[in-house]
């Protein structure tokens, strides 16, 4: 062997001073510790009546602890890797530089396993004591728990009650702010939403727990600079060109739902299954160029399915940063890669066999004009189709409990059925152009975006530097924050007889709209739903031709509802008669 060929196999000079530093430095901090324990021993000999506290290992772990505690408390979502890492180091250096001088069991387990576990459990009390009697929050009312740790909210989130128990909160304790976590708050506020939405606001921690094999969506991106160059490449996606393309294959898909329907005229059938179908399909085929074979039987079976058990997963897990933070490095759970893989397999088989087909995910993978950026990976890619197609279920949800209303509410149904027979008679057709202005139409679907909203929970964003100054109240800088639009839409404050299905409230009785600024349904500023008006188009579309084809029919019980950060509808059943 050559000597060029054996110093390529050598480490560099730099790299064995690195090594020598590092032994050198682990000896001098094992003499050190070896100095002061011995300087512990002395003391304590000199003088025992002291021992107890100034050279206890207990009272340097609780010093340690208060400490870290000063330095940490401070950072605003202080990142749970990092510090476990620091805390990590810092244990691996003195544990080994301690083996170094010392080997006997009980001095270990006094200076190095005692201290360590003081210093956690002083931790733990300094963090309790500062959220519960010292935090900037700590006068707003709330559930004690909540003020804890985020497991309240997790708990809530996992089982579907969440928005639900914030709406009683708010109504509980009559006042506009509502502590649900150790630095969240809930604002029933309308004159609120403006400061906390406007400009470049920084998203929640809550999405961080929403990314999909490590990949951030447009929705749980909280970086800025993402934001802006995946929102100009989705707003592409919605162009009133390309909602004319959409209304094609809307239009097509909600004649294969009528004559489905048509088919059980008269028969009972789950009517949430049917809503979540279709809207599933729909979603697909705007996404992918192709239906995902969930009605006629040809697709995955289980796909809705590993929806509604990623939703209720992601509910609870989303909610705990820190697990999430961790989760994230660890193998993805079988509900989420169960979930991911349907969505994945779709635009693989789009990749493959339909490569220029014209829809949603065709705009995706375009670059950016301005920036000339991309989705970069395809795991980011993947991760906003998916997206796409969760959005798209959204309107399942709608769907389902505006007919349900409507068979409850015949009156309702029969003034819509009216409403529609004359736009046929004046040579009109019940295409997506065509019933766009319908008013009464337009008035439902208003009401049942305020009151059968898919997303209750509202957007989660971070106060700025200066915080928020509300005059009844503010609240300070970093706080976590959301308009919880279940509360905020059903509240007497802003709409007359707020839980009443009174679509009339948006045409002739315009008064009972009280503020308009609580009418948020598909949220506000720049983190607004881009497909806001496809979903609209869809609602009329499909309301439009069921109403007109069919007298709906059901039951007067309430249909049970849950919510995981997404509502997901319990089933109801239903019938569908065909209109002679």
């Amino acid at each position: 062997m050559s000597l060029s060929s054996m110093s390529m196999l050598m480490p560099s000079v730099g790299i064995w001073e690195y090594f020598d530093f590092a032994r050198v430095g682990m000896i001098k901090t094992a003499q050190a510790i070896d100095s002061t324990i011995n300087s512990m021993k002395n003391f304590q000999s000199h003088n025992p009546e002291l021992v107890a506290t100034t050279t206890s290992p207990h009272f340097f772990g609780v010093a340690i602890a208060l400490v870290s505690c000063l330095l940490v408390a401070p950072i605003p979502e202080a990142r749970t890797v990092e510090v476990l890492f620091g805390y990590g180091i810092l244990n691996f250096v003195y544990l080994g530089s301690f083996l170094m001088t010392q080997s006997e069991l009980p001095v270990i387990i006094e200076y190095w396993l005692l201290p360590n576990l003081t210093y956690l459990a002083t931790c733990i009390i300094l963090t309790l004591i500062r959220r519960v009697f010292i935090s900037p929050l700590r006068n707003f009312p709330g559930p004690a728990s909540a003020s804890i740790s985020n497991h309240w909210m997790a708990k809530e989130l996992g089982a579907g009650t969440f928005s639900k128990t914030v709406r009683d909160l708010h109504r509980r304790y009559g006042v506009a702010v509502v502590r649900t976590g150790p630095n969240e708050v809930s604002v029933n506020d309308a004159a609120a939403i403006v400061k906390i939405y406007s400009g470049k606001y920084q998203r929640g921690s809550f999405y961080e727990g929403g990314k999909l094999r490590g990949q951030a969506a447009i929705r749980e991106t909280r970086s800025q600079y993402h934001h802006t160059i995946w929102r100009r490449i989705w707003d592409r996606a919605f162009t009133p060109g390309e909602l004319k393309h959409y209304a094609a294959q809307t239009e097509n898909a909600t004649s294969k739902l009528v004559n489905s329907l048509k088919k059980k005229s008269g028969e009972e059938v789950d009517c949430t299954k049917v809503m979540d179908e279709f809207a599933l399909d729909l979603a697909a085929q705007l996404t992918y160029g192709e239906d995902a074979g969930i009605q006629d039987g040809t697709g995955v079976k289980t796909y809705l399915e590993s929806i509604k058990k990623y939703l209720s997963w992601l509910g609870y897990y989303a909610t705990l940063r820190n697990i999430s933070e961790l989760l994230s490095y660890v193998r993805d759970p079988a509900v989420l890669t169960t979930y991911c893989s349907n969505s994945e397999s779709l635009l693989i088989n789009r990749q493959r066999n339909h490569p220029d087909s014209h829809d949603i995910t065709s705009h995706l993978l375009l670059e950016d004009e301005e920036s000339r950026r991309k989705l970069q990976v395809p795991l980011q890619l993947a991760a906003n189709t998916n997206l796409s197609i969760l959005m798209g279920t959204a309107v399942g949800t709608t769907l389902s409990q505006t007919f349900k209303t409507l068979s409850q509410k015949k009156k309702i149904q029969e003034k819509l059925h009216k409403e529609l027979e004359a736009h046929i008679k004046k040579g009109g057709d019940l295409s997506t152009e065509s019933i766009k202005t319908l008013p009464y139409l337009t008035a439902i679907i208003n009401e049942s975006l305020r009151l059968h909203n898919p997303f209750t929970t509202g957007v989660h964003a971070v106060i700025g530097e200066d915080g928020l100054d509300m005059g009844s109240y503010r609240l300070p800088p970093h706080t976590q924050v959301y308009v919880p639009t279940l509360t905020l839409m059903t509240d007497e404050k802003y709409f007359e007889k707020a839980e009443e299905y009174i679509p009339e409230r948006w045409t002739e009785k315009e008064e009972m709209v009280k503020d308009k600024r609580a009418y948020v349904p598909f949220g506000y500023g720049i983190h607004a739903c881009a497909g806001k008006q496809l979903a609209i188009n869809e609602l009329k579309l499909v309301v439009a031709r069921v109403v007109a084809g069919f007298e709906i029919e059901g039951d007067d019980d309430e249909v049970e509802w849950k919510d995981y950060g997404m509502v997901r509808v319990g089933e109801w059943k239903g019938r569908f008669k065909s209109r002679k």
